[in-house]
């Protein structure tokens, strides 16, 4: 999808609560009264240290975000960026987004935030078939395997997408803790998929005893077959928490750790936690829906949710106001699909886990 964004945003600041300061109290006498600003921390103008989040929220104040995103399709293009009208739609329809964010201090360093967005019309990304060889996206609805066999999905009409969750900031002693719950929900709308078998394809499908009528095929044509999908929501979860020390060891050091769970949690078109770009799906397997064992190709044409345990373990070190160096790892150990035969459609990562250590040194201008 290549669109053309345009929108605005209402900022709507809210009144402090009475009780802010009687809580503060409260709370620093269980949890520890965080230190008064160090000399480095104020040379620095408390940015690009190891507490820059927790001045940031002391500055915060209660307020409302309501916005509005219009999200025009201008159809797809290919590579060297010329219009294509790849999948005979011409372009796809356009989409409303809707977005919104309450966020409340409840103390001098505790926040909590409220968030939703609804888009409609949002496009599901099935208009490719993902290559394995060389990494690549091919824009079709059709795919043909070594042996001549072909598989067409259709354009699928688009679904509304949802996204709510809660995000609570507090602080313990020194440590800056956080944890979030999101629950994110979207439908794969009613559709058909087809394969015509060669020749040659068909031969080997006779040879390994495969009917494409046991897996719930219908034979439309000579060496046709068709499966419809009834439709189905997926609504998904996924579970945040974490810390950091502030400048417990330094006041230019820091450690983070954060752990996350995710289950059938379509996170897409907000990323709500990226990993430094490693993305949330990884090494994408075959689709055993669309391809129950016909090909012996490795056939990408899904949806991949994020289904996932990621632990995410790093160390920052600003050594200078306008440069900082990352060192860290993080861990990804996705799950199978559900027994359930439905969630077959969704696809899965290639690989149940794996580690991908990672520095990173950022100069600001």
């Amino acid at each position: 999808m290549d669109s053309e964004i345009e929108g605005g945003l209402i900022n709507l600041e809210l009144p402090e609560f009475p009780f802010e300061k009687k809580l503060t109290k409260i709370q620093h006498k269980f949890l520890g009264e965080p230190t008064e600003p160090t000399k480095t921390e104020k040379e620095r103008k408390f940015s690009k240290i190891g507490r820059s989040k927790y001045f940031k929220k002391l500055k915060a104040k209660n307020e409302l975000y309501i916005g509005y995103l219009k999200y025009a399709d201008v159809g797809l293009t290919g590579p060297g960026g010329h219009f294509d009208d790849l999948l005979g739609i011409n372009k796809g329809p356009d989409s409303n987004c809707f977005i919104s964010q309450l966020q409340l201090k409840l103390t001098k360093d505790t926040q909590i935030f409220f968030n939703y967005a609804y888009m409609h019309s949002y496009y599901m990304p099935r208009y490719s078939f993902y290559i394995t060889q060389g990494h690549n996206f091919r824009w079709d609805e059709a795919y043909t395997d070594k042996l001549g066999n072909q598989l067409i999905i259709p354009y699928i009409k688009p679904k509304p997408y949802h996204l709510g969750g809660i995000w609570l900031d507090t602080q313990i002693w020194r440590f800056q803790v956080y944890g979030a719950y999101y629950w994110s929900h979207f439908a794969i709308a009613p559709h058909k998929h087809r394969w015509t078998f060669s020749e040659e394809g068909w031969a080997a499908l006779q040879e390994q005893g495969i009917n494409p009528e046991d897996y719930g095929y219908e034979k439309v044509g000579e060496r046709t077959y068709e499966k419809k999908f009834k439709g189905d929501n997926y609504p998904g979860h996924a579970w945040f928490i974490g810390f950091n020390t502030g400048n417990l060891i330094h006041d230019k050091i820091v450690l983070w750790v954060d752990m996350t769970r995710g289950s059938k949690y379509w996170i897409n078109p907000f990323n709500c936690k990226g990993y430094r770009r490693k993305g949330t799906v990884h090494y994408l397997s075959n689709n055993y829906f669309y391809n129950p064992n016909f090909s012996n190709d490795t056939i990408v044409a899904g949806y991949f949710p994020f289904s996932a345990r990621v632990l995410d373990v790093c160390l920052t070190y600003y050594f200078h106001p306008r440069t900082y160096l990352l060192l860290g790892t993080m861990y990804f150990n996705f799950d199978a699909p559900r027994k359930r035969a439905e969630d077959f459609i969704l696809g899965c990562s290639g690989r149940k886990s794996y580690w991908y250590p990672h520095i990173e040194w950022k100069i600001f201008f």
